[in-house]
């Protein structure tokens, strides 16, 4: 092989490298493009979501707090029990909780 074949093989195949660099680059940058546009979708969409939880959550509370006062308010008598039943636990829990000297 003659060394004008060899150079032109060297060039050719430099060339054909150059090319391929160039176009992963593209498909990388192409990619890269992609994710992002994915990645901001994704986030849209779990803002979105946690909004509606926080909403919804906070629909549920003020339900259940409704629903408690109303029910506080038609047995008092049970609702102090089930309060002084709480304070005994809460104490209890504390008492056994400190260290032994």
């Amino acid at each position: 092989m003659s060394k004008s074949v060899a150079k032109r093989i060297a060039n050719d195949l430099d060339d054909a490298l150059d090319d391929i660099g160039h176009e992963l680059k593209k498909a990388g940058e192409a990619i890269s493009e992609e994710a992002r546009d994915n990645l901001t979708r994704v986030s849209t969409k779990l803002q979105r979501a946690a909004r509606e939880f926080t909403v919804e959550a906070r629909r549920q509370s003020r339900d259940l707090t409704d629903q408690a006062v109303t029910q506080a308010r038609a047995h008092p008598a049970t609702a102090v029990a089930i309060a002084a039943a709480a304070i005994a636990l809460i104490g209890l829990t504390f008492w056994r909780a400190q260290p032994s000297d």
